[in-house]
């Protein structure tokens, strides 16, 4: 989505428009939401994750942590093994090299066996070094989420009460924002918004029509009142 601020029409409003729309019109519509709208309904999201974290933090930590499946525990423990046995066979060749240096040059292989030999484990290494590499950063991306869920509670403990929306505190917590075009849901309006917190992933929440208007009415209200 992208921001658009009105120049011309002064009774429309800032908000955000698909930007996907002019390019894709088939598979995509002119969905939008107004900045004001947006701001409200993250600010109350958020806030409900302040109180959730400040009550309920060892329930919270957990949850978060049982999201790592068995079945990821086990492909990092395979991960591992197959990074250990790669180190491994990278150290073997070297020795092998310079056992089949030491034989070229005592007579014991020819000048083309030894070619074809130090070729093949030149390869082997290069392609060892390539998986070694990946290995890692995936061992390293999944141990990371505890190091990340640690830093969101923490950045989400600097605040007790937040009453607005500030970018020092959209940075901390928020990596990004997913709006979807509405649709109907048993008669209703429903709008979803996917909120992607920094290290601890999305949340998704459907956002029903009439809530929508019920925001509306509290920013008209605030504008009354000022």
């Amino acid at each position: 989505m992208y921001f658009r601020s009105p120049v011309t029409d002064l009774k429309s409003k800032e908000h955000y428009r698909c930007s996907s729309y002019k390019y894709y019109t088939d598979s995509c519509t002119s969905h939008y939401i107004t900045d004001e709208v947006l701001q409200d309904i993250v600010l109350e999201n958020v806030q409900k994750v302040i109180s959730y974290m400040k009550d309920y933090e060892d329930l919270f930590v957990q949850e978060q942590l049982t999201k790592s499946t068995q079945d990821e525990l086990k492909k990092i423990a395979k991960n591992k093994k197959e990074l250990e046995k790669a180190k491994n066979r990278i150290i073997e060749i070297d020795n092998l090299f310079r056992h089949i240096y030491e034989d070229n040059v005592s007579g014991k292989i020819t000048d083309d066996r030894f070619k074809n030999l130090s070729f093949n484990y030149d390869n082997e290494q290069k392609e060892l070094k390539i998986k070694i590499k990946q290995l890692a950063k995936d061992i390293d991306n999944t141990e990371k989420k505890e190091t990340d869920l640690t830093q969101f509670i923490s950045n989400v403990k600097k605040y007790t009460e937040i009453t607005k929306l500030t970018p020092e505190i959209l940075n901390e917590l928020i990596e990004k924002i997913l709006i979807h075009q509405s649709k109907k849901v048993n008669g209703k309006k429903v709008q979803e918004i996917d909120i992607y917190y920094r290290g601890v992933g999305i949340i998704s929440f459907p956002i029903k029509f009439d809530d929508v208007k019920l925001v509306i009415g509290k920013i008209l209200d605030r504008k009354e009142i000022a």
